[in-house]
């Protein structure tokens, strides 16, 4: 059984003031192509304005209503189905940098793997020990200046990618930027 609901949303898809959008429980093939039809247009530009890859973008989009209509028995929306589609492409968008991310840093690495420094059995020892005491810090920090710390630092995005993602300002990333970092010196001083 399909449930689908109707209601007006006042946002603007296509130059239309109003369009209908929908809000579902299960999917069937009409009800995504009607979502196929409104929304991918919206979501490759939304893409391409992130990735400035037209070609990547078109393949995020796919993935993004592949798997919808893979996972259709499975979902339950409770918000618009835009709103649902839009978050789905962002965590797309999301996963498209963090791979990226993790596939330089080992081109890079195995560039480098001659040129690494080897580090002796006491120096590892102190780097291990280091490292896990940054974690410790790292994990200490509040949950929203944690997460931003983590997407600049770990996955490489900008102020602006994590403020898009995050639906957050970007001053409101650099202030918890800075005070992760702080908290971060002050807790690092202290085995310096």
């Amino acid at each position: 059984m399909i449930f689908v609901h109707k209601f007006t949303d006042t946002s603007s898809l296509s130059g239309h003031n109003e369009h209908i959008g929908i809000s579902i429980v299960s999917i069937n093939r009409d009800t995504f192509e009607q979502a196929y039809n409104l929304y991918w247009k919206e979501l490759y530009l939304t893409c391409l304005r992130y990735l400035e890859d037209e070609e990547q973008a078109k393949e995020i989009v796919q993935e993004v209503f592949k798997s919808i209509w893979e996972k259709r028995e499975e979902i339950e929306i409770k918000t618009t189905l835009k709103n649902y589609l839009f978050g789905v492409t962002k965590m797309k968008i999301f996963e498209f940098y963090r791979v990226s991310t993790v596939r330089e840093k080992y081109t890079e690495y195995s560039k480098n793997e001659n040129q690494q420094l080897h580090f002796t059995t006491e120096n590892e020892v102190i780097y291990k020990e280091l490292l896990g005491n940054v974690n410790k810090l790292i994990e200490r920090l509040p949950t929203r200046c944690q997460e931003i710390f983590k997407l600049s630092r770990e996955e490489g995005l900008s102020n602006k990618a994590i403020s898009s993602l995050l639906l957050i300002s970007e001053k409101a990333v650099e202030k918890n930027m800075t005070k992760a970092l702080a908290s971060l010196r002050q807790g690092i001083s202290f085995f310096l």
